[in-house]
C-alpha cells in the first residue's frame, strides 16, 4: 500500500465476488476522494468536482461489505461515485465501479462495514477542461435521457388536452426518475406552453415551444412533478401531433 496525495492505492488485482456470485476484478487503481479534493496523478493539479444527483438514498437493511453495498431498486450507474451522509462512515466516499443487480461494487474498500441507517448522496463527476491558452472551465460530465413523458408521446386532445393559460395545467410527469437538467422537445405542435411542478400553476419551471429540437435548462430534483399548460389562454387540442420530452440529467 502506499500513498499519493492523500490518497491510499489499491491492489489493481483486488477480486469481489457479490452475494450473486459474480466476480468482479479491479485492473484500475480507485480511490475514495480526500476532503481537500487532491486527484491522484495527472488531475492533482485540476483538482475534482461533484454535482449531487439526490441526497438521502438510505442503504437497504442488510446486505453490505466494505466491498460493496446494497440499494434495492438504485438508478445509480457504474462511474458516479457516492458519498456517506449519515453513520460512523459520514464523509467518506467511494467510486461505482460495477453493478450486479442492485450491488454497486466499490472501487475503494470502505473503512467499516456501513449499515442499514445509513444514508448516501449520489455524485457525479463534473471534469474540468484546458484550453490552448491554460484557461480551465469546468463542464459536467456526460448527460443521458433519465426520463419521458408518463405517457411516452403524449397526443395533446381529449383528456390529454394541453389547458389554456387560465385553467390548472395538466400533469405529464407524476414523479421524475432521477434528476433532470435538460428538457428537450420532440413535438410538431409548434405552440408555446408554460412547465410548472405544481399543480396549481405557480412553481414556474421555463418555457418550452413544442417543436422538433426546442431545449431549455433546468436543475429539477428527482420525485419532482411536472405539469403544462399553454402560453394562451387557448387550449391546445390537435389529435393529428404529438407531444415527447426528453428529460436529461
Amino acid at each position: 500500500m502506499s500513498n499519493i496525495n492523500g490518497f491510499s492505492s489499491l491492489d489493481v488485482n483486488r477480486e469481489i465476488e457479490s452475494p450473486l456470485g459474480n466476480k468482479f476484478k479491479l485492473e484500475q487503481i480507485h480511490q475514495s476522494l480526500t476532503k481537500d479534493r487532491t486527484l491522484v496523478g495527472m488531475m492533482s493539479t485540476l483538482g475534482k468536482w461533484m454535482s449531487a444527483i439526490s441526497v438521502g438514498v438510505a442503504l437497504d437493511a442488510s446486505g453490505h461489505t466494505q466491498d460493496y453495498i446494497l440499494i434495492t431498486g438504485n438508478s445509480i450507474p457504474v462511474n458516479d461515485w457516492i458519498r456517506f451522509s449519515t453513520g460512523s462512515l459520514v464523509g467518506v466516499e467511494a467510486h461505482v465501479m460495477a453493478k450486479d443487480g442492485d450491488y454497486l461494487i466499490l472501487g475503494s474498500k470502505l473503512p467499516s462495514v456501513p449499515t442499514g441507517a445509513d444514508q448516501i448522496t449520489h455524485l457525479r463527476p463534473i471534469t474540468p477542461t484546458v484550453d490552448l491558452n491554460g484557461n480551465i472551465s469546468v463542464v459536467e460530465g456526460a448527460t443521458r435521457i433519465v426520463d419521458f413523458l408518463d405517457a411516452g408521446t403524449l397526443i395533446p386532445t381529449g383528456g390529454s388536452a394541453i389547458p389554456a393559460s387560465a385553467s390548472a395545467p395538466l400533469q405529464v410527469v407524476a414523479s421524475l426518475a432521477a434528476h433532470v437538467t435538460k428538457i428537450q422537445s420532440v413535438s410538431d405542435v409548434g405552440e408555446f406552453i408554460n412547465l410548472y411542478s405544481d399543480a396549481g400553476g405557480v412553481n414556474l419551471i421555463g418555457h418550452l415551444v413544442l417543436t422538433p429540437d426546442e431545449m431549455i435548462d433546468v436543475d429539477l430534483a428527482a420525485g419532482t412533478s411536472l405539469y403544462m399548460r399553454s402560453a394562451k389562454n387557448a387550449v391546445i387540442d390537435d389529435a393529428g401531433s404529438v407531444i415527447q420530452l426528453n428529460l436529461i440529467g
